[in-house]
């Protein structure tokens, strides 16, 4: 393999949840992170052309108001839903399905608001908005709100307040309307490439170059730029994470923790 399976592992209360979807057997795997025992294993040998059997996308949990929370899994042309206690599938869409090429992986992971899941399979051929309560095979049903492109290969979006937030690899960024796709406005807001996902803290959005470039947009349907920052030239991969004030940027060898300044009274 060219690049190994970059799916990130779920902690949800005692339990950690594995994906692995590839080219030999695929299942999703829960386990007591406590003793490391086996809690359930779900069986996820899908059929597909070439290297969309492969996906790079990590777990999710989607919670809605009554009803049990869901892992959301992607890759391998389909979208499921599994209960977090027993592992039993309770919903699957197989409508990301692409024509053979030769990188139809999927890379990004989906992304949850609002009780819809968001997906978008390789080099932007097709986004896809869920809404989450169906039961067995829905493809091609009324649960699928709406399909589109123009979303990002690797950087997986995100969602807040209705509007989903999204950056291409090669910088332009986008946001779309939760329910209905339609977009908001897209613009170049990096000047170079990015594989970092956006993230959303305080009312603003931020997005991150490989070379280290940040700039923070206001949220909402309009554009508008708050800041534009840098740090020392690098290779900023990683999303970076926001806690208590603090925002915190990995580089292949150097972690930056950055705080903000209070505003004047």
């Amino acid at each position: 393999l060219k690049f190994g399976m970059a799916s990130s592992p779920r902690l949800w209360g005692n339990t950690l949840f594995i994906e692995c979807v590839h080219k030999g057997p695929s299942y999703v795997l829960a386990l007591d992170s406590r003793t490391g025992k086996e809690v359930w294993l779900a069986d996820r040998n899908y059929q597909a052309m070439g290297d969309a059997t492969d996906a790079y996308t990590s777990p999710v949990v989607l919670l809605q108001a009554n009803r049990a929370p869901q892992l959301i899994v992607t890759g391998c042309n389909h979208v499921d839903a599994y209960d977090l206690s027993t592992g039993k599938r309770v919903w699957s869409d197989g409508s990301l399905v692409l024509p053979e090429e030769e990188y139809g992986r999927i890379n990004a992971s989906p992304t949850v608001g609002d009780g819809i899941v968001v997906v978008n399979s390789a080099k932007n051929q097709l986004s896809m908005a869920i809404q989450a309560d169906g039961q067995g095979d829905i493809t091609g049903s009324d649960r699928e709100l709406w399909k589109g492109k123009g979303m990002a290969d690797c950087p997986t979006a995100t969602i807040h307040d209705g509007i989903i937030y999204s950056v291409r690899d090669e910088g332009v960024g986008a946001a779309f309307d939760l329910k209905t796709g339609k977009e908001l406005w897209r613009q170049r807001v990096l000047a170079g490439r990015t594989q970092a996902s956006p993230v959303v803290a305080d009312g603003n959005v931020y997005f991150l170059a490989l070379d280290g470039q940040s700039v923070v947009v206001r949220e909402g349907a309009e554009y508008q730029v708050v800041s534009k920052n840098s740090l020392p030239v690098g290779d900023f991969y990683a999303t970076p994470a926001i806690s208590d004030g603090m925002i915190f940027v990995r580089e292949r060898s150097v972690l930056y923790g950055i705080r903000g300044t209070s505003p004047a009274k």
